[in-house]
Formats: C-alpha cells, sequence, structure tokens
C-alpha cells in the first residue's frame, strides 16, 4: 500500500496545492488587497465575503495589524534534515510505533452471526460500526502523513522558505499552506526550524531545558524544576539526540516530533562543553498560555479565583486549571449513588487529558453536549494509544460513560471559572438584544482591527428525483440569504469575542518584541508564542 501512496502521490504532483511555501520573502502587505504571494494574487489578508465590511476596513487604521503579519510572515524556515531522516525511516518502513499513522487495518475476529439472536447481530454489527470508523479516521490520518512527507520532500533542500499569512474576520493569523505549516500537527512542527539561527547566549541553555520538559509533558512544575527534570533524564536524552531509531523513549512525550527535535540540539550544545553558549542554535523554543480563553475572561472581570487557575497571579508553582477541575469533578463522582462511580473514582482511568478539552473550550461556548462528543474522541484517542480503561471492556460502548462525566465536568467547570459562565452570557444578552433589531455585531480591537460578526442563513432548495423507482425529496444549502442567522449569532459571540482578543494579544506582542528588542523571528500559533532561545527572556516580559 506504501507504494501505491507513493505512486499517486507522484500523481498528486501535477495537482500539487495552488499555495505552498514562498522561497523568497512573501510581499509585504500594504492593503487588504496587496500582499503575501507575487503570483497567486487571488487572496485579500481578511477572508471574508462581505463587500460592506472590506469597504469600512479600508478607511480604518490598520498599519499595527499590517506591522505584525509581516514580520510574522517574513521569518523564514528550513526543514531539519535528522528528524527528516527519522519520519522518512519510519514511515517508509510501516513501522509500528505511536508516532506515525498505523498502516495495518483492522478485521473482525468473529464472523458475523448469522443464525445467532436479535442480540448478538446487533452487537456485531455496533462492533462493525466501530471498526470501520475507526480504520477511516486511520486511513485519513496516512493520506495526511503521506502528504506531509510528499511536501517536505519538496523542500528538504531549500536553504530558506516562507510561509504569507492572512486573517480570519476574527483577527486571528493564519499561515496559508497545507500539511508542512508552522501551525501544523506536532510532525510539522517537528521537522520545521528558523531558517536564520541565533547563538544560544547566556540564557539559552536553560530555555532548551524547560523546552524539553515542556514538549515531554513535564510542564505543571517551576521552571526550576523543569531544568531539574532534563538534567536528571540527561543521559536518555542525549542518547535519543544521538540515536532516535534505536531509542524510544522520545515516542512517549506529549509531543514526540518537538522533544526529538529538541533533544537533537540539546546534543549539539553539550557536546560543544563550556562553549555551548556560542552553539548557533535554529530551535524554535515556545511558551503556550495557560488556557487562554480563560485567562481572557478572568483578566477582563478580575476573577481572582479563575485567575490564580490560570497563572494570571504571581507563584513560583505554575497552577493546572485542567488538574484543578479534574479533582473537583472526582470529588463530585466520589459522593455519586451511579454504579458507574466505581469505574470513574478510580485515578487511573479519570486522568487529566479527559477534563482538558472541555475546559479549554468552555470560554469558546462548549455545550454539555459538546463535552460528550469531545470526551468520546478522546477515550478512543488513548485507546488507539494503548490506554486500558479499568472496568470498560474493549469494544464497549462508551457513550454512556461520556454522559455520565459530561454532567461533573461542566458542574465543575462552573464552580471553578465562575467569571467565564458571566461574561458569556452577557455577550450572549447583547447578541440576543441586537438579534432583536436586526443588526450585526461590531467591537474594535486594541490594534485597530474591526470585528463584525454577521452571520447569514443559508439558501435552501428542495430537489426532488427518483432513486430506486421511488421519489425522493432532498435539500441542499447553497450560497446565504440576507437574513442574519439569530441562532448562530448567539452562539459565536462568546468564542468569536474571545478568539479575537486572542489575535489582538498576539499581533501586540509581536510588535512590542519587534520594536522594542528587534526580535524577528517568531513561531507562532494564536496562544503558543516561540522565537530562539536567546531571546525568549524578553519574548516573556513583552508577553505579560
Amino acid at each position: 500500500s506504501l507504494k501505491w501512496i507513493d505512486k499517486k502521490n507522484s500523481i498528486c504532483e501535477l495537482l500539487s496545492p495552488v499555495k505552498l511555501p514562498c522561497i523568497i520573502p512573501p510581499r509585504k502587505w500594504s492593503s487588504l488587497y496587496v500582499g503575501g504571494y507575487y503570483t497567486y494574487t487571488g487572496m485579500n489578508l481578511i477572508k471574508s465575503n462581505d463587500e460592506a465590511y472590506l469597504k469600512q476596513m479600508e478607511h480604518m487604521d490598520l498599519s499595527q495589524v499590517f506591522h505584525a503579519v509581516n514580520v510574522v510572515q517574513e521569518t523564514g524556515w528550513r526543514v531539519n534534515p535528522t528528524v527528516f531522516k527519522v519520519m522518512d525511516a519510519l514511515f517508509t518502513s510501516q513501522s509500528d510505533c505511536s508516532v506515525i499513522p498505523e498502516f495495518h487495518e483492522k478485521t473482525m475476529p468473529d464472523p458475523y452471526p448469522k443464525k445467532g439472536t436479535k442480540e448478538e447481530q446487533i452487537d456485531w454489527k455496533r462492533r462493525a460500526t466501530m471498526m470501520y470508523t475507526d480504520n477511516v479516521r486511520k486511513k485519513t490520518k496516512r493520506i495526511q502523513f503521506s502528504q506531509l512527507m510528499w511536501m517536505t520532500r519538496k523542500f528538504k533542500d531549500e536553504k530558506a522558505f516562507y510561509f504569507p499569512h492572512t486573517l480570519d474576520f476574527r483577527g486571528r493569523m493564519y499561515a496559508n499552506t497545507a500539511f508542512l505549516n508552522p501551525q501544523g500537527e506536532d510532525s510539522a512542527r517537528g521537522l520545521l526550524e528558523f531558517s536564520k539561527g541565533k547563538p544560544m547566549g547566556n540564557h539559552g541553555l536553560p530555555w532548551l531545558q524547560v523546552h524539553l520538559a515542556n514538549c515531554y509533558g513535564y510542564d505543571k512544575v517551576s521552571l526550576e524544576d523543569r531544568v531539574e527534570w532534563t538534567l536528571h533524564h540527561e543521559k536518555d536524552i542525549l542518547e535519543i539526540g544521538k540515536n532516535p531509531l534505536t531509542e524510544h523513549w522520545w515516542m512517549e512525550a506529549d509531543k514526540p516530533w518537538q522533544f526529538l527535535r529538541a533533544c537533537i540540539e540539546y546534543v549539539k550544545v553539550k557536546e560543544l562543553g563550556k562553549w555551548g553558549e556560542k552553539w548557533v542554535s535554529h530551535l524554535p523554543i515556545t511558551v503556550d498560555g495557560s488556557c487562554n480563553g480563560l485567562q481572557h475572561f478572568s483578566a477582563m472581570l478580575r476573577d481572582e479565583r479563575g485567575g490564580k487557575a490560570t497563572n494570571l497571579t504571581d507563584s513560583d508553582q505554575p497552577e493546572d486549571i485542567y488538574e484543578i477541575v479534574r479533582k473537583v469533578v472526582k470529588e463530585k463522582i466520589f459522593h455519586d449513588c451511579d454504579p458507574l462511580h466505581i469505574i470513574w473514582s478510580d485515578d487511573k482511568n479519570l486522568n487529566r487529558s479527559l477534563v482538558k478539552r472541555p475546559v479549554m473550550t468552555t470560554p469558546y461556548g462548549a455545550t454539555l453536549y459538546g463535552m460528550r462528543e469531545q470526551l468520546h474522541e478522546e477515550m478512543k484517542k488513548q485507546m488507539d494509544k494503548g490506554k486500558v480503561f479499568v472496568g470498560i471492556a474493549e469494544g464497549e460502548d462508551l457513550w454512556k460513560h461520556c454522559k455520565y462525566l459530561a454532567g461533573f465536568i461542566y458542574e465543575a467547570i462552573g464552580e471553578v471559572v465562575i467569571s467565564a459562565r458571566k461574561g458569556m452570557k452577557w455577550l450572549q444578552d447583547c447578541a440576543t438584544t441586537l438579534n432583536k433589531a436586526d443588526m450585526p455585531i461590531y467591537w474594535t480591537l486594541p490594534t485597530g482591527f474591526m470585528v463584525k460578526q454577521k452571520y447569514l442563513k443559508s439558501t435552501v432548495s428542495q430537489v426532488k428525483t427518483v432513486i430506486n423507482g421511488k421519489m425522493a425529496s432532498l435539500y441542499a444549502a447553497h450560497g446565504q440569504n440576507d437574513k442574519i442567522n439569530k441562532h448562530r449569532q448567539v452562539n459565536g459571540i462568546a468564542p468569536n469575542f474571545v478568539h479575537s482578543l486572542d489575535a489582538c494579544h498576539l499581533m501586540k506582542t509581536i510588535i512590542g518584541a519587534n520594536d522594542e528588542y528587534g526580535i524577528e523571528n517568531f513561531s507562532v500559533v494564536h496562544d503558543s508564542f516561540g522565537t530562539h532561545a536567546c531571546d525568549i527572556e524578553q519574548l516573556g516580559m513583552i508577553l505579560r
């Protein structure tokens, strides 16, 4: 199947994505319509079909916005050859490991019970559906991974390439290429590094050590403890950096490819001994917001408890909001009398990752039903990686567990971050009021960027056709009409408002770091900020 994928990839070169990285710095954005690619010019700075909105924006002072986007898209990138060799070796040998997609599709262990009872047949069909869905998901991952490999091969020998960036209507910045992208999956981010190097300097090594601990997943302790963790595992880290194909410990990391990339860097620095600070580093060191959306709500509404839980107050030991919520959930389940409470009172089952996504998406308007979906996805993902949930049989329907857990998580979040629920309610009330007047919602960010939220209803047409000799009536949505979609206006306001603040904070940080400290290279993904090891201290100050 690999040969087939490769063959198809070579055919696909003819249909390669229109938007590839640029091998010279992209054109600076100087207006809403001029910038980014040189030849592919059908692209505006803001992705919006709303002509009236773009016309309004032409008269706004967007100098800060242009400045921030231009700095980010002028950051040069290259492929790290060692990481690529490791990835290529594992992928082409169809290695059975967690850092590349699975190649082998599952088949049903037992045939369909034709003569079985109705219950047995239903059970078989349910298991077969789950297996089929699983296979489709894995196949999608394989295809995406092979496309990443195809694109990396194309650019691996370039000394530098660049990613043109555009904005969505909330002002969020996106690199415009598929697959190989500094905002992509861990595999893509592990492959990419800055094309310009900078010496590590005096503070570089401790930040590299912190970065190693962060990528491994040991990031809920003080910075000193993270450095300590790296020193404690130094022998293993150096082994991985020298022999990544024979050492497998790195594959267990939270971000395995970025962790591997950092191990390779660590070897280079350590080999120079006391001259380590002279090592010219190309590695982006990243710092992430802790539950960024909740940070915004807690800050705006001066919420002590939420602010402390998301590290807005001063403390050596970072708070872990996901762990705080998990403990509240555990306490609630402990006092529950449902038989399922035995399974979910177990710390090994009720892990931090299950709680993480519901908490993270709360400020973006996550509903109780949405949380069930998230839990279902997360449990499947953990089981794919070999996690065993004690008391849950293989092939068992997970839905009842998700429904059970979601209720407790939803309640616990409401207790820990009171302000977010209040803030969201206020925003939704504003949207409801404007809906009555049939008006869109506007707000302007400190960067001068104006957000306009105006969701329109889709135009739906009925198509009558004959299928298998029977008359069937299908409804298809195409395009939008001019009526405001009131339901979406209310549901979208909280997430869009917070995303726009994220975007504004990102731009302000880039401008400050560039203007005040001359920092030129940035690796940014919404609430994750990265630059060279020697500049991360200054970036951190501007960020705060």
